[in-house]
């Protein structure tokens, strides 16, 4: 009796995005994509992607090939995406300061202010757009679609003296009815 053994993930990736090779100090990619940062998904079969370049790529797992590419109004990488529920990608801009929606091709800015680095962005499922941010002000930003500020949160009140609030990243879940905001940090000291 034959046996059917799927693709390993590695395997499945190799041949979307090329060969991936790794050592102690990095991580290359070579083929469709160098310098892979970024993956949201928009459905079972298609992915966005951005790398090392002002340039998002759509593209499509089963087929292997681009779609779509949309680059940022910036001309600088963005440092994160997500893709919300009704399919639109969202970016953040660290060296623009933004938080941009692309929808139908067209880039919308969301969020713009001053003294804020967005490093990385997420949706909720109240359709929120939630962004941390590590520049000056390190605090986890939550806009609602109209980009009008819903709150922010600046970690805990008093913040240790050595350990500021300096969030990298971020996700949401969804446990029964309460939304979380999970966010990564790492201490400047």
């Amino acid at each position: 009796m034959a046996q059917f053994s799927p693709p390993s993930v590695q395997e499945q990736i190799s041949e979307v995005f090329g060969k991936i090779t790794a050592d102690q100090h990095y991580t290359k990619y070579t083929g469709i994509l160098n310098g892979l940062y970024n993956v949201a998904c928009l459905s079972d079969e298609e992915i966005w992607t951005s790398g090392n370049d002002s340039t998002m790529k759509l593209f499509s797992i089963n087929q292997g090939s681009r779609l779509k590419s949309i680059t940022t109004k910036s001309g600088y990488r963005p440092r994160d995406i997500a893709v919300t529920k009704s399919g639109d990608l969202v970016y953040s801009d660290y060296n623009d300061r933004t938080v941009n929606i692309v929808n139908n091709e067209k880039i919308e800015e969301v969020i713009r202010l001053q003294n804020w680095k967005p490093c990385s962005v997420s949706k909720n499922r109240n359709l929120d757009i939630c962004v941390a941010d590590n520049g000056l002000i390190g605090a986890i930003v939550v806009v609602n679609q109209a980009g009008k500020l819903r709150f922010k949160y600046t970690g805990h009140t008093p913040a240790p003296k050595n350990k500021p609030f300096n969030p990298r990243g971020i996700t949401t879940v969804r446990v029964t009815s309460l939304q979380l905001i999970i966010t990564m940090t790492v201490s400047t000291s």
